[in-house]
Parts: C-alpha cells; structure tokens; sequence
C-alpha cells in the first residue's frame, strides 16, 4: 500500500500541533510530503520499527596537521604541505630530539624550518609546544597565536592555545578557541574531550549527542522500503522523494548528493516540525533532536547541517570554508551545541 494512505490516518493529528518555523524558502511540508507520496507511481512500502534501522553511521577521519586551506581562483582548497629534502631532513631530527625530551635542540630546527618555510604555519605551532615542555607557556602562547596568523584553519595552533588559556582560567576565550579547534578536527576524540573540559569550565552545557538519522531506504523489486523510528517519521519520507520520486529534486532546485543543502533543508525541517508535533512544542526525549529544534530556533539551521552531518562524514572539507564560516560555525557551537547554564 502506497505510503500516504498509511500516514494519513495515523499521524495527521500532529499538523494541528506545527511550531511557527521559518522555512526562508519553498520546501515541502509534512502535508505536502504525504501528499505527494500518496499520489506517487512508485510504490512506497513503510514500517515503523521499534528498533535501531539505520545502518551504522561511517565517519570520515581525523584531519592532519600538515592539511591546509590554499587559495586558488577566488576559491579555497584542501591541499598537503609538502616538504623539499632540507625541511624534511629537518623535521625528522626535530622530531626526533622532541620524543627524546630534547626540546632546546629540536626548537631550533623547528625555527631553521620556519625561516626556509615560512609558508607552513603549523611549525610554529612546533615550536610553541617546546616552550610548553619546558614549562614556558606564555613564550609558547605567542607562538600559538602566530601558527593561527598564518593558518587559521590549523587545529592544533586552536587547540593548545585553548589549553593555554583554559589554564590561566580564561574560560570565555578558551572556549571559543577549542570550538574552533573541534570546527576543524571534527571527529578528533581528544579535540572534543578538551572541549567538554574546558565548556564545563566556563559553565557550559554541553549537548554530549551525535545526529545519527534512524531510518533505512531499500529496493525490493518494484518496492521502495522505508524503514524507521517514530520520531524519524518524516524525515525517512522525505529522503525517501529525494532519492526516488521522478523529478522530484529537480523541481526544488536541489541534487540527490548526500552534500545538497536544499534536501538537507527540507527534510530535517519536516523532521522538527513533526517531531515538535509530537511532543506539543515542548522539548522531546531525542537530545540530537532537541538540538535540531534549538538550531532551528536560533537560525543557525544551515550551521547545524555543517557541524552535525557534513563534518562528521567529511571533516576534511572544512579547509573549503572561510574563516566567516567558521566563525559562524563557532558561534553555533558556543549558542546551541554548549549554551551557558
């Protein structure tokens, strides 16, 4: 049976209950998502399971301190540091003397790689973390802002001034230093332990949640299986028109890429709207929801689709972003992701 002539009957209770979202452009609502599935050539076939559906969630890898933001035509690209034989020579003995505790010695063939390099920023950020071995760590800071000058898209610079100002209880500023460490190392586990630390600090709430759609899309034959949890009702059906109703992305302007902006859009607001829906515009159960909601709310829905779905497949792609946006993204993190109580 056709998808909509299931949901209607069960669920449209929930439009008498929709939030005043501001939608900012023309995107199907959850009326008009059933609608269009109930009168669709394709067979839809739904279920609501109890159950986790979803298949587990792949995410993309750390990024690494030699990956930079270069301008090339107007536009930024990822790109790799690479070292000619003198500054790699050098970098591997400075590497050396630093796991040996020679800091002094691999100092100065850190700052030998700077004078020919000055081009790679992340070696300052060598050279501050000698200082911060040797118990020095306002010589180190300086270092750290300097990496940041030069790259601002080195997490690393981001992160361990953090920690620098974390320790001398400058907790507002260390705050919105490791939100943009974690902005540029998105799935690093260490960037965001540092982050829930020093959020704590300076009296955050941190949202400890990830974004992980439960719902399932599979062909049978002529079949279109949508599979899903309750509270993922909508946003199941409308990915589902995304990737199979005939012209549908075409219409709205939109691809079928997992990194189109426009269905994205679409689908996590019939998401929030039905799920505010459900729980009569009172925060829900779901906390990766809730945050959804809150971005919503805030007007930071594209900031949210960034930081909590792009990033976490691809958190390379960041080095693609200005530093507005990241900003951007940072102001996200501080206002929605880790509020002050």
């Amino acid at each position: 049976m056709p998808a909509g002539k299931i949901m209607r009957s069960t669920y449209m209770f929930l439009l008498f209950w929709l939030p005043a979202f501001v939608w900012g452009q023309d995107f199907n609502g959850p009326d008009e998502v059933l609608r269009i599935l109930e009168k669709s050539s394709v067979k839809y076939v739904i279920k609501m399971a109890p159950d986790p559906v979803a298949e587990p969630m792949l995410l993309g890898p750390e990024n690494e301190v030699f990956t930079y933001s270069k301008a090339e035509d107007g536009q930024l690209t990822i790109a790799t540091y690479d070292f000619d034989a003198v500054t790699a020579q050098l970098y591997n003995s400075a590497e050396d003397d630093y796991r040996v505790g020679n800091y002094a010695a691999a100092r100065g063939k850190y700052i030998e790689m700077h004078e020919l390099r000055a081009d790679i920023g992340v070696i300052a950020t060598f050279i501050g973390q000698t200082y911060d071995q040797e118990g020095n760590p306002t010589e180190a800071a300086k270092w750290y802002e300097e990496a940041i000058a030069r790259d601002f898209h080195g997490y690393l610079a981001h992160w361990l001034l953090a920690e620098h100002l974390h320790n001398l209880k400058k907790y507002k500023e260390a705050a919105r230093e490791i939100a943009i460490a974690w902005i540029l190392n998105r799935n690093s586990p260490a960037v965001r332990a540092a982050a829930v630390t020093i959020f704590k600090a300076d009296k955050r709430a941190f949202v400890d949640t990830e974004f992980e759609p439960n719902f399932r899309l599979t062909e049978a034959g002529e079949e279109i299986r949508i599979a899903f949890s309750e509270e993922w009702m909508l946003y199941a059906l409308c990915k589902a028109l995304w990737a199979y109703e005939p012209g549908y992305h075409r219409e709205l302007g939109g691809g079928r890429s997992e990194f189109d902006m426009t269905q994205e859009k679409e689908c996590l607001l019939n998401l929030a709207m039905t799920y505010s829906s459900l729980h009569k515009g009172k925060p829900g159960k779901h906390a990766a929801i809730n945050l959804l909601v809150a971005a919503i709310q805030g007007k930071m829905v594209n900031e949210f689709i960034f930081m909590e779905r792009w990033l976490r497949i691809e958190p390379i792609i960041v080095y693609t972003q200005p530093r507005e946006a990241i900003l951007a993204l940072t102001d996200y993190v501080l206002e929605v992701r880790a509020p002050r109580k």
